[in-house]
């Protein structure tokens, strides 16, 4: 017969405490606008222009925008559980 056994072999222990302070600040946040704009062709492409303005492509643009908030970011802590096998050979 075999059996196994468990054994500690490492660990983690995390404490958080909080303390709350008023806090007031004033920080910068940016905004982001995206616009495109259509322009006559008003003058002679070189050769690369031109080769170029006729491929497939997609361009995309985002804008952004920035909020201000008093969060902290959250730990978080996921065990590993990797699993192995060991060959025993047992004696009657």
């Amino acid at each position: 017969m075999v059996d196994k056994a468990k054994f500690a072999t490492g660990g983690v222990r995390a404490t958080s405490r909080i303390e709350e302070h008023p806090v007031e600040e004033t920080v910068t946040l940016r905004d982001e606008h995206v616009s495109a704009e259509q322009r006559p062709a008003d003058r002679e492409l070189t050769a690369e222009e031109a080769e170029a303005a006729f491929e497939e492509k997609t361009v995309e643009v985002i804008g952004t925008t920035e909020e201000a908030n008093g969060r902290r970011p959250h730990l978080s802590f996921r065990p590993q559980q990797p699993r192995r096998t060991q060959p025993v050979v047992a004696t009657p």
